[in-house]
């Protein structure tokens, strides 16, 4: 896949990120009917790019333990070591955790971890200071699931931090984990802008629970 990559300068305020991205994500298309075979890890979503801002204006993860569910090419991960924290990049494709340790080590990052796995069958039994998930509750076959690892692979007191684009699906379960545990929670909003004529402005909604 390595003729496939490019290493691109990635701006956050006061701040250039190496980054390594995906040229033709079509090209890593096997079965297009098949939705664990379509590389949707290999795009740099809006919601990445907004947890990404976030993380770098308004928050610190000095000797925090961090999980990224679902890091594709791991912006927000690599953002969050940048502000500090022991990052565990998991996802259910190899190469999207490749890609996003690549990345890692690329902006010198030196705390690192990975776990790759579905989250259909997690066995991971570490608990994080705090669960990052950008834009990957769409799905409500998955959901349950999601649900599951934020109860039980998140400590008392810690954070999980949703970007998302307010799709119903995500919506509901954020009330229903909130409807099964104790929690606080701020919101905040970021506009993101991409190259495209069509749609140059995404809205993203980003939530902080605190686990009491």
């Amino acid at each position: 896949m390595e003729s496939n990559e490019k290493i691109v300068d990635y701006q956050l305020p006061g701040k250039t990120i190496k980054f390594k991205i995906v040229e033709d994500v079509e090209a890593l298309i096997t079965d297009p009917n098949d939705p664990d075979k379509v590389p949707c890890w290999a795009e740099l979503w809006p919601a990445a790019k907004a947890m990404a801002l976030h993380i770098w204006e308004r928050l610190d993860f000095t000797d925090k333990t961090v999980l990224e569910l679902g890091c594709g090419l791991g912006l927000p991960g690599i953002t969050a070591g940048l502000k500090g924290g022991k990052v565990t990049f998991s996802d259910f494709n190899e190469d999207a955790v490749n890609m996003a340790l690549n990345n890692a080590r690329l902006n010198d990052i030196k705390d690192y971890d990975s776990y790759v796995g579905d989250w259909r069958s997690f066995d991971l039994d570490t608990r994080y200071d705090v669960i990052l998930a950008s834009d990957i509750c769409y799905d409500p076959k998955l959901n349950t699931y999601l649900e599951r690892i934020f109860m039980d692979n998140l400590r008392s007191n810690g954070a999980l931090i949703v970007s998302h684009h307010n799709r119903p699906d995500t919506i509901q379960l954020l009330d229903s984990l909130k409807n099964k545990g104790s929690w606080s929670e701020a919101i905040y909003y970021k506009t993101i802008t991409v190259a495209n004529s069509l749609f140059p402005y995404y809205a993203i909604t980003i939530n902080e629970l605190t686990k009491l």
